[in-house]
């Protein structure tokens, strides 16, 4: 019985293995016996399981050595199932269907909101519900991911705190997760949105380092380690709320998120100049109101002090900074990278140039779930 189980296990990592393979790119069967030390024989009865469940295709590769003979060529087949993924990141409510190679074919914005209730929860339910009726009938629904801004507990899928679902978190820290539960008959799961965009800044971002932070910053500050090839998330998934921060403004002890936020920053402003500035309309007023511009500037300064410091705790050298302010002029950039630089730090700061980086992060991490759910029944 042992001998059994331990063959099982075996195969089950083999199939592993070959579809995180497939994952990244296009394979032959003689690279991926090559990669993995395998044999040809055993490829080609994995390459034959994983085809007979609908996991893997055939696709032509290039001529080989002109002699008019395609190899023969290895991916995940992009018809084996429906990913739905769900952004509550930035006060923005958007939904993305995506197939298993990670093509989104359908993404969509719902609305702004502030705060999130139960009756939005259900509109979104019934939209994706109604989309998947009409639009992805002949799809197998594989999984609903949610990306939220806070504390996620990765192991329970509870939310520990968060600000924009502080109405369903104050009666239920699974009412989320409970509610798309009882509305679809597959694995829903929650992740904290930046540490999807971690996992997206370092597959599809061209990052090379295999240490580094996510510094995000728009209505709110959070950010991601990903240290050794993975995102860090501490004890119980909520390593990362850098916005608790301890930081100085004005000789004045603060934390990070009330310095640098653009909901804080719309705040200051507001109460000091009697107007009523919005979180998006800080962006426009950026290049043409020096009160917003000034405002602006000097949160980078903190921000980049921030940066700088936590490398230099971490032992990084690469800080990757997100949200609104990766869309603000070469002024605010070099002020934050001014600010990152000194006292012996040598820390890269570069701004993120992914757009819905919490979207795709959750539709890479599901693939990667569903496939091996897939492989292990």
């Amino acid at each position: 019985m042992k001998a059994g189980k331990d063959q099982g296990y075996t195969r089950y990592k083999n199939n592993e293995l070959i579809l995180d393979l497939l994952h990244k790119r296009n394979y032959s069967a003689t690279e991926l016996a090559q990669l993995t030390g395998l044999s040809n024989a055993s490829m080609t009865k994995i390459l034959v399981d994983l085809s007979g469940k609908g996991l893997i295709k055939v696709v032509q590769g290039e001529d080989e050595g002109g002699k008019g003979r395609k190899r023969k060529y290895y991916a995940i087949n992009d018809q084996a199932g429906l990913i739905v993924a769900i952004d509550f990141s930035d006060n923005a409510l958007k939904v993305a269907f995506a197939d298993m190679q990670g093509n989104i074919l359908d993404r969509r914005v719902l609305g702004q909101v502030l705060h999130y209730t139960v009756a939005v929860l259900y509109e979104a339910i019934l939209f994706i519900k109604d989309a998947i009726h009409t639009d992805f009938s002949d799809r197998r629904l594989t999984s609903v991911n949610l990306s939220l801004p806070g504390q996620i507990d990765e192991s329970t899928m509870a939310i520990g705190r968060s600000a924009q679902f502080r109405e369903i978190v104050s009666e239920d820290r699974l009412g989320v997760l409970r509610l798309f539960e009882r509305h679809f008959d597959v694995p829903v799961r929650l992740y904290n949105d930046i540490n999807l965009s971690a996992v997206a800044e370092k597959e599809l971002g061209g990052v090379a380092e295999e240490n580094f932070l996510l510094m995000h910053i728009d209505a709110g500050v959070g950010g991601a380690f990903y240290f050794g090839g993975k995102v860090f998330g501490g004890s119980h998934g909520f390593a990362g709320e850098i916005g608790f921060l301890p930081v100085v403004r004005d000789g004045k002890e603060e934390i990070l998120d009330s310095v640098v936020s653009f909901t804080a920053i719309a705040e200051r402003l507001n109460a000091r100049c009697g107007e009523t500035f919005t979180i998006d309309g800080l962006v426009r007023a950026y290049g043409s109101d020096p009160r917003v511009r000034a405002e602006l500037l000097e949160s980078a300064k903190v921000a980049g002090k921030a940066a700088r410091e936590l490398a230099l705790i971490l032992d990084i050298d690469r800080v990757i900074v997100s949200g609104k302010v990766a869309a603000l002029d070469e002024e605010y950039k070099s002020t934050f990278v001014a600010a990152s630089s000194g006292d012996g730090a040598e820390v890269r700061v570069s701004f993120s140039e992914l757009e819905d980086s919490a979207l795709h992060g959750a539709i890479l991490t599901a693939i990667r779930l569903d496939l091996r759910q897939t492989i292990s029944r």
